[in-house]
């Protein structure tokens, strides 16, 4: 089961430079957070992939055009992450949006329906949150 969570995440990120970074440069690597849109916005995700073959050959390839629609990019994806405390998912996804409203446009995308659907159907205990930049506060 290890052998196949490492070669998803593998997988999940090798894709993720080809989708998200169309030019190949490493903007992907740069805050999705720019002058013009403020701060960045954060989609997690914790859920337990029932069939990660699916998940991985079907989902991820469908999800990637949407979430570079809306200028994300994936800072963690793991179907086996380390519990630290509580009892978890271990199935997490963290995406970097360049606001509040790229998330909600990726997640309620009417063409995103069906990829979410099928992610539903192979996934179990999903919870998602939309959580803003933390900004230090001034004074």
């Amino acid at each position: 089961m290890l052998q196949n969570s490492v070669i998803c995440v593998i997988a999940v990120a090798s894709l993720t430079v080809v989708a998200c970074s169309p030019t190949g440069t490493s903007d992907s690597a740069k805050s999705a957070s720019t002058p013009e849109t403020g701060t960045s916005a954060y989609y997690i995700l914790t859920h337990t992939i029932t069939d990660l073959e699916t998940y991985q050959n079907e989902y991820v390839p469908q999800v990637l055009p949407f979430i570079a629609k809306y200028g994300g990019e994936i800072v963690v994806a793991s179907p086996d992450a380390e519990p630290l405390q509580g009892n978890p998912e271990k199935g997490v996804v963290v995406l970097r949006f360049p606001s509040e409203e790229a998330v909600r446009g990726f997640v309620n995308d009417p063409e995103y329906q069906p990829a979410k659907e099928l992610r539903i159907a192979v996934t179990t205990n999903a919870n998602a949150v939309l959580a803003p930049e933390f900004q230090m506060p001034e004074g």
